[in-house]
């Protein structure tokens, strides 16, 4: 799937902080109206249809999105203080899927250091009703208590430019997400930036910059910039991650799920900042098989020493390929490899 033709919708209707729409807010509560225009949309449509909000917008609680809809955002929306929700959510969250939601544009800011939870984008399906279609574009999303980006239980999905600034948890988090595009993805000052986990094949992954913690941080899902859990038959490809302060990119799997047969190509993951030591550039933990890694660069440039340039450590990880890397200053070796079948060609400094 490429990401191509965006086409052009005519709003049905526009939602104004200016006093000029077809809604008009206050300033207050600003998902009243926002909510009440979505509502308001063709009931029971299967073509999408458009409402702009154009203004700056003070929501809450949660704006809810149902399927067909096209929500584009010229200018920007806040979180109040301590709601600790979501800001957008499908209208039938975790217990249907929406399907043709397209989400574009704009700066929503969920106010993180006032929460106690939430994040900015939740759309979640459900086994064998899993959203389909969804398209989630030029935004930028900042200041994010828990995952900006959440998505569970999706199909057939693009997701592109995408830029996370300051976030307390992981910026994008797929889980169950599969046959779908993601290019221009762009977090920084994030704790954890990727957890992804995909049942399934024939997913694309584009993410040219990842950026993290600066220092030791976190155990489990958090102490890699990019943890793929049960990842099965993907494709990675232009994956660039900077300033980790843990592992740069963990795969780990299970015994019912193995993560195999993914490729990853054009990997480059530099500027280790934590300080333990205990980091890899690339860690493959338990159950981990028939991957294959194309084109690895590593380095420390100005940060410290990863442990392992390219570490398989884990139980039962075999058959993987580590082909053509250039791995310089790892602090233990440039590689290890467990499984009896697994290579590592390689260059290192």
């Amino acid at each position: 799937m490429s990401y191509e033709n965006k086409g052009t919708i005519t709003p049905k209707y526009i939602v104004s902080s200016y006093g000029d729409g077809n809604y008009n807010t206050t300033g207050t509560s600003d998902e009243a109206e926002i909510n009440q225009a979505l509502s308001d949309l063709t009931s029971g449509r299967t073509w999408q249809e458009k409402i702009l909000l154009k203004g700056n917008f003070n929501i809450s609680d949660i704006i809810i999105v149902p399927a067909y809809t096209f929500l584009e955002l010229d200018g920007k929306v806040t979180l109040a203080n301590s709601r600790n929700c979501d800001m957008v959510r499908n209208e039938n969250w975790q217990s249907a899927g929406d399907d043709y939601i397209t989400i574009q544009g704009g700066t929503w800011n969920q106010n993180k250091d006032n929460q106690t939870g939430g994040g900015v984008f939740a759309i979640e399906g459900i086994n064998g009703d899993e959203t389909q279609y969804l398209k989630l574009r030029d935004v930028y999303l900042r200041s994010s208590y828990d995952e900006a980006v959440h998505i569970n239980q999706a199909i057939k999905c693009q997701f592109h430019k995408i830029h996370i600034s300051v976030c307390d948890s992981h910026g994008f988090y797929f889980q169950n997400v599969s046959d779908s595009w993601m290019g221009d993805l762009k977090a920084s000052t994030v704790e954890g930036v990727g957890y992804m986990q995909r049942y399934g094949a024939a997913n694309n992954l584009y993410v040219m910059y990842l950026g993290g913690a600066s220092s030791d941080a976190g155990t489990g899902a958090y102490d890699a910039q990019m943890y793929l859990e049960n990842t099965r038959y993907n494709k990675y490809v232009n994956v660039r991650i900077n300033y980790t302060g843990v592992h740069g990119l963990r795969v780990n799997g299970g015994v019912s799920n193995m993560s195999e047969g993914n490729q990853f190509t054009n990997i480059e993951i530099t500027n280790q900042r934590g300080t333990a030591n205990t980091w890899d550039a690339i860690l493959l933990e338990d159950f981990v098989s028939e991957n294959q890694f194309h084109n690895v660069y590593v380095d420390k440039m100005t940060g410290n020493n990863f442990r392992y340039g390219w570490n398989e450590s884990g139980v039962n990880s075999d058959y993987n390929k580590l082909l053509g890397a250039l791995l310089f200053d790892c602090q233990t070796n440039p590689t290890q490899v467990q499984g009896a079948n697994s290579e590592a060609a390689h260059f290192s400094f």
